[in-house]
């Protein structure tokens, strides 16, 4: 919350003067002031450098000596990716094995898509505490993560198939508790493709995986489902299988909640009663039906098709909406606004260089920090 406070005073700083500024040293200063959340100073060593890169036109140099600073890391990446570990998609939470993963990733380069799909996780060796624990988080918050955190792989030794944060504790303790894993694709979709559920509503997906517990004829009216209900149902649960070997079973601060199986989770297949004709789960596998109509524009690559959540995390990472995505998510906090549906060509630009440049997070903040339309 300390360091959230202060990076929101300092971030709404900088846009509260004027927008028009032309002196490299004011340039320089807002530079730096927007990419770590704290102001350099007249004495700092790095300033003149960054005056110098910026009277030459080289910003993006500018812009690399703020992103080599550790606040980058501690203040800025922690904040932005907090919203993304949590339910309530707030950065005002306490940091978390999710979070962590994201600074870890920005911070060695790697490529971001990692963040849906790979094995591994971000802990400190300063705390002998169990890595994806709550209690090793706590103890780490407030030291310098920019440092401490280091790589541990695989991420957890309990799962035989880890796919980043979507096997994280933290989305776990978000999205995988009770209900009957639906929660955890509509978040998949919110805060990776910025693409809410009802965005994606289609009246044209055959429904024939939605699942026994969904009322064809709620009310006693059918048309309800075919109009409201099967719109989102169709395509929800055909994918929805994806988390079926998963649950979370909150066991204390200690455990890593997140539980594998073998066999699909028993809610899959709870209240069949209801339309007990309707999809049975009995394994893993998933498809994608959000394909058509205006779900084109979030420009599915390879596979539509899977089993587990890995090959999903996949799909998801690998779509032109998940780099539009993550450039809106810079944007929004870098610039202090969103971008506009006439800056199209702005967004489509800056998402084809993060993925011609390997999908660096670090990288995709200083190309937006340094962008026309935001300085």
């Amino acid at each position: 919350m300390k360091l959230t406070s202060v990076f929101t005073v300092l971030l709404f700083s900088v846009f509260s003067g004027s927008v028009g500024a032309r002196e490299p040293e004011e340039i320089a200063g807002r530079l730096f002031l927007k990419l770590t959340g704290t102001p350099l100073t007249l004495n700092d060593s790095r300033r003149q450098n960054m005056i110098d890169l910026v009277k030459v036109g080289n910003l993006k140099e500018a812009a690399r000596i703020a992103t080599a600073d550790n606040s980058f890391y501690n203040l800025t990446i922690r904040h932005w990716g907090a919203p993304l570990t949590n339910r309530a998609e707030s950065p005002a939470i306490g940091l978390n094995d999710a979070t962590a993963m994201i600074i870890g990733l920005t911070r060695d380069q790697k490529d971001f898509r990692e963040i849906l799909s790979g094995n591994f996780t971000y802990a400190s060796e300063e705390v002998a505490l169990t890595p994806y624990s709550d209690q090793h988080y706590m103890q780490i918050s407030d030291l310098n993560l920019a440092e401490v955190l280091t790589r541990v792989e695989p991420q957890n030794a309990d799962l035989s198939e880890a796919a980043g944060i979507l096997t994280s504790r933290a989305w776990g303790e978000a999205h995988l508790q009770a209900g009957t894993n639906r929660r955890a694709v509509e978040f998949t979709f919110r805060q990776f493709l910025c693409n809410p559920l009802q965005n994606m509503r289609d009246g044209t997906i055959p429904d024939t995986r939605v699942h026994r517990d969904v009322d064809r004829s709620p009310g006693g009216n059918s048309q309800t489902y075919l109009t409201t209900c099967r719109t989102c149902h169709a395509g929800m649960d055909a994918l929805v299988g994806a988390y079926a070997h998963y649950r979370f079973d909150f066991t204390g601060p200690f455990s890593s909640g997140v539980i594998q199986t073998s066999k699909v989770q028993r809610k899959y297949n709870q209240n069949g009663e209801v339309y007990p004709e309707g999809y049975v789960t009995t394994d893993d596998s998933w498809t994608n039906l959000f394909t058509e109509n205006q779900n084109k524009q979030l420009q599915w690559r390879g596979q539509l098709t899977g089993k587990g959540i890995k090959e999903f995390g996949r799909m998801i990472a690998d779509s032109g909406a998940f780099s539009k995505c993550m450039v809106k998510r810079t944007y929004s906090q870098i610039c202090h606004r969103d971008l506009e549906a006439s800056e199209a060509a702005v967004l489509d630009g800056l998402a084809n260089h993060f993925e011609q440049g390997g999908y660096k997070l670090r990288e995709l903040f200083e190309q937006v920090a340094v962008h026309p339309t935001c300085l």
